[in-house]
């Protein structure tokens, strides 16, 4: 059984190699083309539509997606590469700004927003539980009032072991490979491998694998009093075996 989120792991500035997803940039949307699953949950869990933000957006596709539904949407990444393939098709959107910033930034954004989401597996770039912690805090700080913040993992829970290889993604003309190998400190080093007809390329970067009940203690520290899992982007609820973790956040 397979325990992955279909979603990309996204680096998140704290230390990582940058180039992490050099390798997938040209490929990145065909690999991980955009799930309307995503913005249909995202958009029933809020009444309020002034601003969304999306912590790690990589090509922004989400955000795309979601600037006819909010009146102002930001994207944040630290790859400059996936911002300037983003920035080329969401030329002419007058309300999305995408932003070369870190997520741990977040507490100090001058923007507000009915919807705050760090998807991807995003957030287990972060080296510490504290610095998830403040990042979650930063999360709750940016939201208006009754807005959520949804936070997406991989269900760690659901891995029989740290050693892990994902089933390959396998599009026309390329093979994408992932594999998790456990490290002494509890962290998993995450390695890709992509085969295309150009060749092929291998990068790896270091994650932190977060369970479903130590986020939620993470999140409760951070502030929030509501804090609701999901297995994925539905209204099923999470499980041990579900295919991800996603949990709604709310004040």
């Amino acid at each position: 059984m397979s325990a992955e989120s279909t979603e990309p792991v996204r680096p998140a500035g704290d230390g990582h190699d940058l180039d992490f997803y050099a390798h997938l940039r040209t490929h990145y949307d065909a690999i991980f083309p955009l799930d309307r699953a995503r913005p249909e949950f995202l958009l029933t869990l809020v009444r309020g539509r002034r601003g969304f933000l999306d912590l790690g957006c990589a090509t922004a596709t989400l955000c795309d997606s979601l600037t006819v539904d909010f009146e102002a949407v930001e994207g944040w990444d630290l790859d400059a590469g996936f911002l300037e393939i983003a920035r080329r098709r969401c030329l002419h959107m007058p309300n999305l700004l995408l932003e070369q910033r870190d997520l741990r930034e977040v507490g100090r954004s001058r923007f507000r927003a009915d919807l705050v989401s760090c998807l991807g597996n995003t957030l287990v770039h972060l080296d510490s539980p504290d610095a998830i912690r403040s990042v979650l805090r930063g999360m709750r700080r940016a939201l208006h009032g009754e807005g959520a913040a949804v936070v997406q993992t991989v269900n760690y829970d659901a891995l029989e072991s740290l050693d892990h290889e994902f089933p390959a993604i396998e599009r026309e003309g390329l093979r994408f490979e992932r594999t998790y190998r456990a490290r002494p400190d509890g962290k998993v080093d995450f390695v890709t491998r992509l085969e295309t007809a150009e060749g092929c390329s291998q990068a790896a970067t270091v994650l932190l694998p977060l369970g479903a009940e130590a986020l939620q203690e993470l999140a409760r520290e951070a502030g929030f009093g509501s804090i609701t899992l999901r297995g994925g982007f539905s209204r099923r609820a999470w499980n041990r075996t579900s295919p991800a973790t996603v949990a709604v956040l709310r004040r």
